[in-house]
């Protein structure tokens, strides 16, 4: 485009030159007619041609030149943007590294300082299957952790079984017990009674309704508790602990030891 430019410029100096010339050589007899004072027009008539010229050839030149300069102007904001917009994608990314980095770690801290409550079987040492004699089954609640806990509800149930069934895909429960958001300091622990039934219906047996001692294979018992945590928590939502334990008959003397079912469902040792 450039070389064009100057081609066309070039030419119009010689095409302006040669017309001048030309009006010159044409007109022969003027030259001898005319009175010599009229020459020097002549002359200045074709010196501004080359003049005009010149001026064109520069000024084309110029315009070529000052059209480059815009369009590497453009080319240097175009890149300049495309670098802002690069750096602003890279700023968020690192934005959203960093909320995430700091959301981890408070999720940590709250993890690490919260309530923790576990939920047990409590295993006496005198607890023995009786004949005629309904079983009362005690469970525990412990605060493991670090601050205090709201207490909810919890439940629990011990089912007396001649087989060795398999769970209901969710675990069913009597009315609960209601604990009206009873503080739980860390460390400490309460402790729930209830009296065992038959299989997995309600209501508890009574001592004429107990299988027959040879005829029990197992208790399983299952229960929760519902609770809230007291830090790190704006709305305080609700969790939960769960657990699930067995215990197989043998020996008549031996005391009742529950001990975890593996093979439970989640639903039922789900902590939260």
């Amino acid at each position: 485009m450039r070389k064009t430019l100057e081609l066309l410029a070039v030419t119009l100096v010689v095409a302006l030159v040669a017309s001048g010339q030309q009006k010159k050589a044409s007109d022969p007899q003027r030259i001898n007619t005319v009175a010599t004072q009229h020459d020097w027009l002549d002359y200045l008539s074709g010196a501004s041609a080359v003049v005009l010229a010149v001026i064109g050839y520069f000024g084309v030149r110029y315009a070529k030149r000052t059209l480059d300069n815009i369009e590497r102007q453009a080319n240097t904001m175009e890149k300049q943007a495309a670098d802002a917009r690069a750096a602003a994608l890279q700023s968020t990314g690192i934005a959203q590294k960093a909320a995430d980095a700091a959301l981890m770690q408070a999720n940590y801290l709250v993890a690490s300082e919260r309530a923790w409550l576990v939920i047990a079987p409590i295993n006496k040492e005198d607890a023995f299957l009786e004949p005629n004699t309904v079983l009362p089954f005690w469970w525990e609640i412990r605060n493991v952790g670090k601050t205090p806990a709201k207490l909810i509800e919890t439940q629990a149930m011990c089912g007396v079984h001649e087989d060795v069934p398999s769970l209901p895909e969710t675990p069913g429960f009597g009315a609960p017990i209601e604990l009206r958001e009873r503080i739980l300091a860390p460390g400490g622990s309460m402790r729930f009674f209830t009296f065992c039934s038959k299989g997995f219906t309600l209501p508890p047996l009574s001592p004429s309704q107990m299988p027959s001692l040879k005829n029990i294979v197992a208790l399983i018992a299952f229960g929760y508790v519902k609770y809230r945590i007291v830090v790190g928590c704006k709305d305080q939502p609700i969790c939960e602990s769960g657990f699930c334990d067995h215990w197989f008959a043998g020996d008549p003397k031996k005391p009742i030891e529950f001990r975890p079912k593996l093979d439970t469902p989640a639903i039922y040792t789900k902590h939260t």
